[in-house]
């Protein structure tokens, strides 16, 4: 069976640079950023057709209307509603193939994916990564910014509170399905990720394990 993690989190918390270590760790061999997908599905859907796909996901509450929720986590979940479509594709491509993937992206909100609909064909080990101050994103966004001089700090920076909700959005919603929010950086990072890859595994390998004699038991009685 493939071997599938996705790793969620906030605008600037560190995903692709985990991603591409554990990607390197364990030897898997495709990396995804749901920012791509989204790239390519602007390429079909114009922005009549879904405007929060044009925009950056802190700014897609710019372009919905007024709700009754949280307009900055109305617009966010809208844009990631859209291209979770993509990641289902590759998830699904990826279990056909037999093939190892990591994903990587803020869109990857946990209710929006129906995971268990893979359970029987794969190992899925969902993750939240996050900053734990906004000190934090500030020192992240200044790093990036002088690593890649085309990201601005300043648009981070200008949109540091709609980042930061948005990080609370999708941290209560992983705590609420159970899954791993890890808070903690650093050098061994991607080796303390790698362990809780490995627990995750081992607890599906267990429940499959009870599911499968559970039947047996059943079928014999």
């Amino acid at each position: 069976k493939p071997l599938i993690i996705l790793i969620g989190g906030a605008s600037g918390v560190g995903k692709t640079t985990l991603a591409i270590d554990l990607a390197n760790l364990l030897d898997i061999p495709r990396v995804v950023a749901t920012d791509d997908l989204r790239q390519v599905m602007r390429l079909t859907l114009t922005p009549e057709l879904a405007p929060t796909l044009h925009t950056s996901s802190y700014a897609a509450w710019e372009e919905v209307a007024s709700s009754e929720n949280d307009p900055v986590i109305a617009g966010f979940r809208e844009q990631a509603r859209l291209v979770c479509v993509g990641v289902k594709a590759i998830i699904s491509r990826c279990v056909e193939e037999n093939s190892s993937v990591i994903i990587d992206g803020v869109h990857l909100i946990s209710d929006l994916l129906d995971l268990s609909a893979y359970a029987e064909r794969a190992f899925i080990t969902p993750l939240c990564l996050g900053l734990p101050e906004r000190e934090a994103f500030k020192n992240r966004f200044a790093q990036r910014a002088s690593e890649a001089p085309e990201r601005t700090v300043h648009r981070y920076m200008a949109h540091l509170d709609q980042i930061m909700k948005i990080q609370s959005h999708l941290i209560e919603t992983s705590i609420a399905r159970g899954i791993p929010v890890i808070t903690s950086g650093g050098e061994g990072l991607a080796s303390e990720v790698a362990m809780v890859v490995c627990e995750r595994l081992q607890e599906q390998e267990e429940i499959r394990k009870a599911l499968g004699a559970a039947r047996k038991k059943r079928k014999a009685g």
